[in-house]
């Protein structure tokens, strides 16, 4: 832990608050995977990227059409 030599922390230990959705953050690897955890059809979530933006990310020198996302996004 560091000291906090600031007037505030009057050199108490700080401590960063754990990240909750950590450990529910899953990454999804397939359209398939993506569809399913929406309740979607595959061609409707890739219109979803492409229309509406959906963050799902393109690996690059991977093979055709991989991608991934994730769960917290």
């Amino acid at each position: 832990m560091k000291q906090n030599a600031s007037a505030e922390g009057k050199g108490r230990p700080t401590q960063t608050p754990p990240f909750d959705g950590q450990k529910s953050r899953k990454i999804l690897n397939t359209w398939k995977e993506i569809a399913a955890h929406l309740g979607r059809a595959v061609r409707t979530v890739q219109r979803y990227e492409r229309d509406n933006n959906l963050p799902v990310h393109r690996i690059r020198g991977a093979d055709h059409g991989s991608v991934m996302a994730f769960t917290m996004k």
